[in-house]
């Protein structure tokens, strides 16, 4: 999970064992929760599944839960397709104005 910790919308990547979270953030220096209603986790889950990854989503987290007989190759094909479903939400995110500049502005 620590391979995902620079992603512009995780704000927290943790995991114990074959147990791992991403804590997503409208910004990572603050770590701003995006709004719940927002559906990114949701969003995020559902293009994981696409790639053929089950996670479970949280307001403002995604969860994965490995089984005991994954291979280091298929943990290596999970971090892609989760860090490319990040890709996702993120640019999701962005194009509803959650990060980014349009989350500065109305900061700043």
């Amino acid at each position: 999970m620590q391979a995902l910790a620079a992603h512009p919308l995780v704000g927290e990547a943790r995991g114990v064992g074959l147990v791992g979270a991403v804590h997503l953030t409208a910004d990572k220096a603050s770590r701003a929760a995006l709004p719940p209603a927002a559906g990114i986790g949701p969003l995020i889950q559902q293009s994981a599944m696409d790639r053929g990854v089950l996670l479970r989503a949280a307001p403002d987290a995604v969860y994965v839960c490995s089984p005991l007989i994954i291979t280091r190759a298929e943990i290596d094909e999970l971090v892609e397709a989760l860090k490319a479903a990040l890709d996702d939400g993120h640019a999701e995110a962005e194009r509803r104005g959650f990060v980014g500049g349009a989350v500065k502005q109305a900061v700043g």
